[in-house]
């Protein structure tokens, strides 16, 4: 061979397949542990760090669940005083119905009481003056009756009517209300239409003494 000619290249020698799986396995077993080691270092400069936003966020959250029950605490201290007042109101009225109403039914009790000892009053004056005058006729309307029991020049007053209480002709109960008196051929009822306003004719509610019978 001449100086002038070409040289050959060697023959590259291909690793065999024994050989590839060898030095995969290497570089596997190699890069695993690097990597492996890689992690344990990343997680060992970052668990403090990790440790440290984690607790951070224990502390955010632990912040924000006590200021919702504070919350929540003062939203049920709100609705509790509500309530409470609300109750309040509601028993102050109730009370104040039920003395309206307890105040009403002794007014009424009493109006009842005085207007029935006064028709007891009214007919026994009416029975003491036809026993005195035998001439003396039955009153068959309130006017006659305050006439019979008001004093004349023959005789004092059967009864002390109240001048407050004569009123255009007609002589009026504890309630305001004008009495009523009835005449049955020799029988005389006085009463008083009661608390309910409506004439009963003697019955029901109306405050009535008895009938009085004058036989002449």
């Amino acid at each position: 061979m001449s100086e002038h000619d070409t040289p050959y290249p060697e023959p590259e020698i291909e690793p065999s397949p024994e050989e590839l799986e060898a030095l995969e396995a290497a570089f596997d077993s190699e890069f695993g542990t690097a990597l492996s080691r890689a992690h344990d270092d990343a997680i060992e400069v970052m668990e403090p760090a990790r440790l440290d936003v984690l607790a951070r966020v224990r502390e955010k959250l632990e912040d924000e669940a006590s200021s919702n029950r504070r919350r929540i605490r003062r939203r049920h201290l709100r609705v509790l005083f509500y309530v409470v007042n609300l109750v309040a109101v509601v028993l102050i009225c109730v009370i104040y119905v039920m003395t309206h109403a307890a105040i009403r039914l002794k007014e009424t009790e009493g109006h009842i009481l005085a207007t029935q000892t006064e028709v007891v009053s009214l007919t026994r004056a009416l029975v003491r003056h036809l026993a005195e005058d035998k001439q003396a006729p039955l009153p068959h309307d309130i006017p006659a009756l305050i006439k019979a029991l008001s004093a004349t020049p023959e005789h004092p007053a059967r009864y002390p009517l109240d001048p407050d209480r004569l009123r255009a002709g007609t002589y009026v109960d504890d309630f305001g209300r004008p009495y009523v008196i009835r005449v049955d051929r020799e029988r005389v009822l006085i009463y008083s239409i009661g608390p309910n306003k409506i004439d009963d004719h003697g019955q029901r509610d109306d405050i009535t003494d008895q009938w009085v019978t004058f036989v002449r």
